[in-house]
């Protein structure tokens, strides 16, 4: 827990073999593309619990991916997905006002 933001776009780039992620009690709002893409169809276990995710459309992406076989990360916004885990989301659930 470092109560971290925003994670720089290519953080992941390089870690080619990362397995498992913990970013739990940081202040992340948003699991961006460009970020975790690199590394997201090979983690066995991701973990984003204690952050403030917002389920929008900038979470679509995740849906058409191949989720880690434990995945922890909570939605808190908006109201009617809090608490939902995002591995339990339908492309219907993440949308956004345009």
């Amino acid at each position: 827990s470092n109560l971290i933001e925003q994670l720089p776009s290519d953080i992941f780039t390089n870690m080619p073999n990362l397995e498992s992620l913990y970013i739990n009690n940081n202040k992340l709002l948003v699991l961006e593309e460009n970020t975790f893409s690199p590394v997201w169809e090979n983690l066995m276990f991701f973990s984003a619990a204690g952050n403030g995710l917002r389920c929008d459309c900038r979470i679509a992406w995740i849906l058409e991916k191949n989720f880690p076989n434990q995945t922890r990360a909570f939605c808190a916004l908006p109201p009617e997905l809090k608490g939902h885990s995002i591995d339990t989301l339908t492309s219907k659930d993440v949308w956004c006002f345009q």
